[in-house]
């Protein structure tokens, strides 16, 4: 009998040892808050369960933190998204057509904008309010949303981090559906000076 508590209290102490708590992740991702910029090759893979199918998209992704960031898709049809906490505008590679929404008419903007940020800086702090935090590993935490405007989109977020706590490697996004979205960041260049044209609608 004494042989098994001993077991159960390994089973159950083992984790508290072993996961970092989140003050200590904080500390952590210091260098990643410390980004000014960051530029990234992105590869978006959306699962959808019923069909059991696979929707691939590539592209290049660039922030200015706190002023605006950019998504262009580059694969397999051309447009770009830009966001600020001002507005969104999308131009459609294939109309050649630029759509323009307003934050104060649109608030998930501002959402989008600032929860953008706050994951692709590491900001647990400014996360914590929409979301309840679970530390996963090392590496990866997981986020539950909190704020009903998420909810309405996803059950859950898992973000995980690179060996030096400077960049996002990968984001996996559940949908309520139970599809997936997984954005992976490769060729991550912090810090650098991006070129305005990144940010221009043609």
């Amino acid at each position: 009998m004494s042989f098994i508590i001993i077991i159960l209290a390994f089973l159950l102490i083992t984790p508290a040892i072993g996961a970092p708590t989140l003050e200590e992740f904080a500390e952590k991702l210091k260098p990643l808050a410390q980004n000014k910029s960051v530029q990234a090759d992105f590869t978006q893979t959306r699962h959808l369960n019923d069909l059991d199918f696979d929707m691939v998209i590539n592209g290049e992704f660039a922030q200015e933190a706190g002023s605006r960031l950019v998504w262009i898709t580059t694969k397999p049809l051309h447009s770009i998204c830009l966001i600020t906490s001002q507005g969104m505008k999308f131009w459609d590679g294939e109309t050649k057509k630029t759509t323009s929404l307003v934050a104060d008419k649109y608030p998930w903007i501002q959402l989008i904008f600032k929860l953008q940020s706050q994951w692709m800086n590491g900001d647990l702090l400014a996360l914590k309010q929409d979301f309840t935090i679970e530390i996963v590993d090392d590496h990866t935490i997981k986020l539950t949303p909190l704020a009903t405007a998420i909810q309405m989109f996803f059950k859950e977020i898992t973000i995980h981090f690179n060996a030096k706590y400077d960049a996002v490697e990968n984001v996996v996004f559940k949908e309520k559906t139970d599809d997936l979205i997984t954005l992976e960041f490769e060729n991550v260049i912090n810090n650098q000076t991006i070129p305005e044209k990144t940010f221009q609608i043609p």
